[in-house]
């Protein structure tokens, strides 16, 4: 009986330990599983977190590309609404008759590239290294007529490389004794497919210019900028520092008002002169004339124009001009350009004022030189007298 009592106590003692052993394994169970749990959530958590913190990373970047797109956008809606930049033909305060032929008449003329980068428009030859070349076009004249503008137009060109300065290398004793090396190292270095272009405007009245640039190249290129001559004059009076401009150009002569006939100023404007001195060297062919007014209010016509004088591919359009009211000319817009590059301050001087008597002494003066400079060039400029402001 004693055995029996020992053998139900170990039975229960037994069934009690296999009760708690059971509990604890259950126990060890439910933690594990929750700290196994507890750390993937964390994992997870701190993997949601990152992903986030990327996602919020993208997200901010591209706002922020976004944003500038349409900051660059209002930037340049900005740019368009501006009174004092306006596209050819909705420009405020211009007469639409100095307008004749349209940009948009351009557009159509000629399929050029807008909005695209210089480095696209042009390549170098391979294997070739820059260098210094003698000029193949040289802008000769007339000072004060839109030089330095039809320079920096065709400075847009990136088939085109021009002198920073005006060498004078023909018309100045002292450069000209450097001889051709030394012209040649004040030109810029360019490749074998570019045009290399020299401005010294004084060349045109010079006489050793027309002898001397045929001898250096017979197959040289030449632009000539021409304009009223009675708004050249009033240009160059503008230039003075005088608070009252001095009409230099003027004398009496028995008591008679006249134009002074060896005045270099009034000579300049001789244009037909100085045109038979380089025709005995240069045929009419290889001079490109063009008026400095046409050049002033449609510089896309005539840009095109030389483009094709000059053989370069046609590039420059009505994307690179910008007309700023405010200072009654064109500006530059380079390839890729946001804004425009305008002339400096002393480009668009306002000109004095000329009575009746003094404009029409100064057109019938110089009415016979134009008609005869008509007549070798076989078309007309408007030069008739009108308000040359």
């Amino acid at each position: 009986m004693w055995n029996r009592c020992l053998l139900r106590r170990h039975r229960i003692v037994a069934g009690w330990f296999g009760a708690l052993l059971c509990i604890v394994c259950l126990h060890l169970y439910f933690t594990f599983n929750s700290v196994e749990k507890s750390r993937t959530s964390g994992q997870l958590r701190k993997l949601k977190l990152k992903n986030a913190e990327k996602y919020h990373e993208s997200e901010s970047q591209r706002g922020n590309v976004e944003s500038q797109k349409i900051e660059n956008t209002d930037q340049d809606q900005d740019f368009e609404n501006k009174d004092s930049y306006n596209k050819p033909g909705l420009q405020k305060n211009v007469d639409p008759a100095q307008h004749s032929s349209s940009l948009q008449q351009n557009k159509n003329a000629f399929n050029r590239p807008t909005d695209r980068r210089e480095e696209e428009l042009y390549t170098p030859p391979s294997n070739e290294s820059p260098k210094k070349r003698l000029p193949q076009a040289i802008l000769i004249g007339t000072g004060k007529c839109g030089t330095r503008a039809l320079l920096e137009y065709l400075g847009m060109h990136p088939y085109v490389v021009h002198a920073a300065k005006e060498v004078h290398f023909f018309d100045r004793d002292e450069n000209f004794n450097l001889g051709l090396k030394w012209y040649k190292t004040q030109m810029p270095p360019s490749y074998s497919n570019q045009m290399t272009i020299e401005k010294s405007p004084a060349y045109v009245e010079h006489e050793r210019s027309a002898p001397e640039i045929f001898k250096m190249n017979k197959t040289v290129r030449l632009l000539w900028v021409v304009k009223d001559p009675v708004i050249r004059l009033m240009s160059a009076v503008a230039l003075q520092n005088s608070a009252t401009p001095r009409h230099f150009y003027l004398e009496r002569v028995n008591g008679s008002l006249s134009i002074k006939r060896w005045n270099n100023a009034v000579n300049r404007g001789k244009y037909v002169v100085h045109l038979r001195k380089w025709l005995k060297f240069f045929p009419l062919s290889q001079i490109h004339i063009l008026d400095g007014g046409a050049l002033k209010f449609e510089p896309v016509t005539q840009i095109q124009m030389v483009e094709t004088f000059l053989g370069l591919p046609p590039l420059l359009g009505p994307h690179n001009f910008y007309y700023n009211v405010t200072k009654g000319f064109y500006c530059l817009v380079p390839f890729s350009a946001k804004s425009p590059s305008c002339l400096g301050k002393s480009k668009g001087r306002k000109h004095p004022e000329l009575n009746d008597t003094v404009k029409t002494l100064l057109y019938d003066y110089y009415r016979p030189y134009n008609e005869e400079f008509f007549k070798v060039l076989g078309r007309r400029f408007d030069w008739e007298p009108k308000d040359y402001t």
